[in-house]
């Protein structure tokens, strides 16, 4: 397939308008453009540009070649432009070229030259070269690719962040921006799959990090280590197939993992010598290898692998775990609201336990701020399902062992759905007991409607209690609600989150080096709004009496103007605030204040608050679902509200002595045993071992 014939297929990707198509198309356009401007693409022209050489390199790169100069050079260029801020060198592992390749040294400087006189092939080459490698890590990529923007630091993340991983490898694209491979499956009799063929780089099948049975050499980086362990690729499989899937299994069987990252996009213009099929001589090398290969792996072929009909579990080497469908109202925006922060902790949590989790949103409607919270998702490992929910359930409703549902609205939708086509435990979060906040908003503000409303969801929830296995809260006062109203059904209280009760050492509180007060809140949740306002008209003048120079900061989301036309010179409207600056105004402030007039279920903020070591004043809605304790200070009207916090504010030892406690009080109710132990009647966790992140 030409050049112009492979971008003019690769522009029909606008015509799916998803940030993924956009940029990848900008940049092959971009690398491509500056090649040609530089002349490149002619064998004989002169160099235009030089390539990174480290001293001492991260990444060892090498790019095995025969010849096909312009592409190796284009490949160089994508690596120059799409490589920053990493350390790395380049190897061209030259196998006896006879084109503009066989001195590339000279007309690209910085690029290491590892040259055979006569033709090795391609394990030999590469084998040779990596002999040169310096660095942490080997990375083998073939001359007729195109590296995008983040391969590198994409691919690093992942085997930085946990020693036992021994390889990763990208999302090899085509040129028309389809999926050439997201993985490999190795059959049981030795057949392999390049995973996702032909799909959308967005389709939830390809868009997840998980484990695979092998990469694909075609861009494949190992740590140097490991690799001088198993001694390179095997020099029986000469001169190649199966030497990538072997050594795959060499590295599996040290006790490491092959991971997959979708994050990492290399464009691969794939035989760019022939557009036709393989050879007769090359299809009987890959059947006499694959019996090389049956043989060497014969035991683990037979116990571990897959057989053709078992692609659900192969694809991501899940075999033998339990599967989690968790579904939830939208994608989860955890910086943005209570509610998506707490559901993202349970998803990492069940990842975290080994389970195969899928995650189904009910709104699937994605705009361009909406695909980095994605990614995010597939990062843990979770499959983001964005295909219609009655397909995929039809297709793979049978593999689930449990489905965690989320809020009334996703529940009643998918309930008949899931009793139709699945077998699983299905456990509810209602996140609150919605109709009860209704209720309470009603006594505030009656309307006719907001009655409706509240009857309406009552009788929904009510449904969903009596249909689900057994329903969970995050306050117990709730449960008990429950209970009372549908005396059998099974429900139990589970933490709002599970928290790192470690990482609390990292946070000091000294009341005489802080001052002021901080309201946080997602304002797309009606009491957050009603509560601030409220403070501020009738609580605050009775502060300001007391302290007039002290500060109030308000953040967050979805802020509505009635709230941030509150800023004056002693109240901070910070709205929408990225965790960093979240968490660097709870290293300031002195008190968190949540002036809640209605609502239910626990308050992420009062919790959140306690573990960053910040005392609470609140009222009685407010403290609602949390276990007693002094560290937080109730007042429901608005003279005992400003009384309890001007008595606090300026008692520093006492506001010290508060926050001294509060890691005892979060290990005890938000750690990961007690996550564990309340799940326990209703999940089987297959590894209770974890740490909460």
């Amino acid at each position: 397939m030409s050049i112009r014939k492979s971008l003019i297929n690769l522009l029909t990707g606008l015509l799916i308008r998803d940030p993924w198509a956009r940029r990848q198309v900008r940049a092959i356009l971009r690398t491509s453009a500056e090649m040609r401007n530089r002349k490149l693409w002619l064998a004989d022209s002169a160099p235009s540009f030089s390539v990174i050489h480290a001293e001492k390199p991260l990444v060892s790169i090498i790019v095995p070649a025969y010849n096909h100069f312009k592409y190796t050079s284009l490949c160089l260029w994508s690596i120059l432009n799409n490589t920053k801020g990493i350390d790395y060198e380049v190897i061209i592992a030259d196998d006896a070229s006879t084109d503009a390749t066989s001195d590339i040294g000279k007309r690209i400087p910085n690029v290491i030259h590892s040259r055979h006189q006569r033709k090795m092939g391609f394990l030999h080459n590469c084998n040779s070269a990596a002999k040169k490698a310096r660095g942490k890590y080997i990375l083998f990529l073939h001359n007729d690719t195109q590296v995008q923007p983040d391969w590198l630091p994409e691919l690093l993340k992942t085997a930085e962040n946990d020693e036992k991983i021994g390889i990763v490898g990208p999302m090899l694209v085509y040129p028309d921006r389809t999926v050439r491979s997201a993985g490999c499956i190795v059959l049981s009799d030795g057949n392999v799959i390049e995973y996702g063929r032909g799909k959308l780089p967005e389709a939830s099948c390809v868009s997840y990090r998980k484990d695979v049975d092998s990469i694909s050499e075609v861009c494949l980086m190992i740590r140097h280590e490991l690799w001088e362990k198993i001694g390179g690729f095997d020099e029986q499989f000469a001169p190649l197939y199966y030497e990538d899937v072997d050594l795959a299994f060499a590295v599996r069987a040290e006790g490491m993992r092959v991971v997959y990252v979708p994050s990492s996009v290399v464009v691969h213009f794939d035989r760019i010598s022939s557009d036709s099929d393989l050879s007769y001589e090359e299809k009987n090398d890959q059947a006499i290898n694959r019996k090389k290969f049956c043989n060497k792996w014969k035991e683990v072929l037979m116990t571990e692998q897959a057989t053709s009909s078992d692609l659900f579990t192969a694809r991501d080497r899940s075999a033998g775990k339990k599967v989690l469908l968790f579904v939830d109202d939208q994608i989860l925006t955890p910086d943005r609201d209570c509610g998506s922060r707490a559901s993202f902790t349970y998803l990492r949590f069940f990842a975290d336990c080994g389970f195969n989790v899928k995650f189904m949103p009910r709104l699937q409607h994605m705009t361009s701020e909406k695909w980095r919270y994605a990614s995010d998702i597939g990062e843990m490992g979770v499959e983001l399902i964005m295909e219609s929910h009655v397909e995929w359930l039809r297709a793979n409703g049978r593999y689930l062992d449990y489905v965690y549902l989320n809020r009334p609205g996703p529940a009643i939708e998918f309930l008949p759905l899931l009793k139709r086509y699945t077998c699983a435990r299905i456990l509810y979060q209602g996140h609150d007991l919605h109709h009860w906040r209704m209720e309470r908003e009603y006594k505030l503000h009656p309307n006719p409607e907001l009655a409706a409303k509240a009857k309406e969801m009552r009788n929904i929830e009510s449904a969903i209690f009596s249909e689900v296995n057994c329903s969970f809260m995050f306050s117990d006062v709730e449960v008990k609600k429950i209970k009372g109203m549908l005396p059998h059904v099974n429900a139990d209280s589970v933490p709002l989150f599970v928290m790192n009760v470690e990482m609390m050492d990292h946070f000091t509180y000294k009341a005489e080096e802080r001052e002021g007060l901080m309201f946080v809140a997602g304002f797309g949740h009606p009491p957050n709004a009603d509560g601030i306002l409220w403070f501020i008209n009738e609580v605050w003048p009775l502060v300001l009496a007391k302290y007039p120079s002290v500060v109030l900061s308000i953040a967050g989301s979805s802020m509505p103007k009635s709230v941030s036309d509150l800023a004056s010179q002693n109240v901070r409207i910070l709205g929408c605030i990225s965790d960093e600056e979240l968490h660097n105004l709870y290293s300031r402030a002195r008190l968190s204040i949540v002036p809640l007039r209605y609502g239910a279920g626990v308050k992420g903020k009062v919790v959140e608050a306690l573990y960053h070591k910040i005392p609470v004043v609140t009222t009685s809605i407010g403290a609602e679902g949390i276990p007693e304790t002094p560290l937080v200070t109730v007042g429901d009207t608005a003279e005992l509200f400003a009384t309890r916090l001007v008595e606090l504010y300026q008692n520093t030892g006492e506001l010290n002595a508060r926050s001294s406690a509060a890691k005892e009080f979060i290990g005890h109710y938000f750690a990961k045993e007690t996550v564990l132990r309340k799940f326990s009647p209703w999940i089987e966790f297959p590894n209770r071992n974890i740490g909460a992140k």
